[in-house]
């Protein structure tokens, strides 16, 4: 690993952490993660770093941590490599004297994929931690830096080894492509789990809602696969990990997934709220910015939509959090929550439509297909 700078030489990292915390909010700012710099720092250096807006409101002290090196040997420490951070003993015994609600962000992005005969593959996102999840974590023997016994410098003496896999992903960058557009069902699960960890909500059980009525409606429709309308179906509404968030979910789940490198996915995340492909069918106030929506309207005019986006628009239509329903309620359900405009009633009519078509293809009335819809009704 030649090439690094002298671990040793505080004043030079102060300088280069600095200029990682710029890096990082300018990341911040354009995945959209509730954080901003410590009004602190600017009169005291060693404050920290960042302050951290959880889900509920309330504004939290943050620590960023970037590291783009892996650590080769922390299957030493039953760790894989390719997965693993470190946090230095120093750092959390300040917290726990200062910062006690502290959360620990880790900036991941490996610029070295390769050390001695051992690789790792390519890794970049967000990844957190709050102080006492930090502690219950590192009950194993701490790294001891071998230069560190005898250094007079301040410096901390040791660390520990922590896998990301242990820690909630906030935002994952990494590269990734796979047959079709879409992630597997297990990613596609392991990605909705994280977003709740995010921003835990009734949003959560609707999108399984919506999986589970596309998986069984796409089982009798001659062209759709059961499969991938399940996992479009978990993560329709993905963007709304970056909540609270009204319509601006549906830009910010298209911008992650295609990130991810999903595009398909991505863009069923972009059409599901269009049964109309028309920005002026969205009902309520636009919670972005005018950049946003016009990025937004030309992400839409571009998109091709299929059989599998008017599925899922479909079954977005189908499900609240606490099972199915008919269009029509789920219909007065947003109604009642984003208002109506001009354009509501076509929206409505189109959908019933679209309904109509789907239960011609499957030769059925699709509503016999949904567990304990006839119930709902009856009860």
């Amino acid at each position: 690993m030649g090439g690094i700078h002298d671990t040793e030489d505080r004043p030079y990292w102060y300088e280069h952490g600095e200029r990682q915390e710029q890096e990082f909010l300018k990341l911040a700012a354009q995945h959209h993660l509730p954080v901003r710099l410590n009004p602190a720092k600017a009169s005291d250096k060693t404050a920290i770093d960042l302050l951290l807006t959880l889900p509920g409101g309330q504004e939290v002290p943050a620590d960023l941590k970037t590291q783009n090196t892996p650590f080769f040997t922390a299957a030493r420490y039953g760790k894989n490599p390719g997965r693993a951070v470190t946090l230095n003993d120093k750092d959390i015994r300040r917290y726990e004297r200062l910062y006690p609600d502290a959360v620990i962000l880790f900036h991941v992005h490996w610029t070295t994929l390769t050390w001695r005969d051992q690789s790792v593959e390519p890794l970049r996102g967000v990844w957190s931690a709050t102080l006492p999840e930090i502690k219950r974590l590192i009950q194993q023997p701490a790294h001891t830096y071998q230069r560190r016994k005898t250094d007079p410098r301040p410096n901390a003496p040791s660390s520990h080894v922590l896998s990301l896999d242990d820690l909630t992903c906030l935002l994952n960058l990494t590269p990734q492509r796979t047959s079709g557009g879409l992630p597997d069902p297990a990613t596609a699960e392991k990605l909705l789990l994280e977003a709740e960890r995010m921003n835990p909500g009734p949003w959560v059980a609707h999108s399984r809602n919506v999986a589970l009525a596309a998986r069984l409606i796409a089982e009798h429709h001659p062209h759709l696969d059961p499969v991938r309308a399940h996992t479009l179906g978990l993560l329709h509404d993905i963007g709304r990990r970056s909540g609270p968030n009204k319509d601006r979910h549906i830009l910010d789940g298209y911008d992650y997934l295609q990130q991810l490198g999903y595009p398909e996915a991505a863009r069923v995340a972009l059409t599901h709220s269009f049964v109309i492909p028309d920005l002026s069918t969205l009902q309520g106030e636009w919670d972005g910015t005018p950049a946003e929506w016009e990025r937004l309207r030309q992400a839409l005019d571009s998109a091709q939509q299929t059989e599998e986006d008017r599925l899922l628009q479909l079954c977005d239509a189908l499900a609240l959090p606490d099972g199915f329903c008919t269009v029509q309620e789920r219909l007065v359900d947003v109604a009642l929550r984003y208002s109506v405009n001009a354009h509501t009633p076509a929206k409505w009519r189109a959908a019933l439509n679209l309904k109509q078509q789907v239960d011609e293809a499957c030769g059925v009335n699709i509503y016999r297909l949904l567990p304990g819809l006839t119930e709902r009704l009856l009860r």
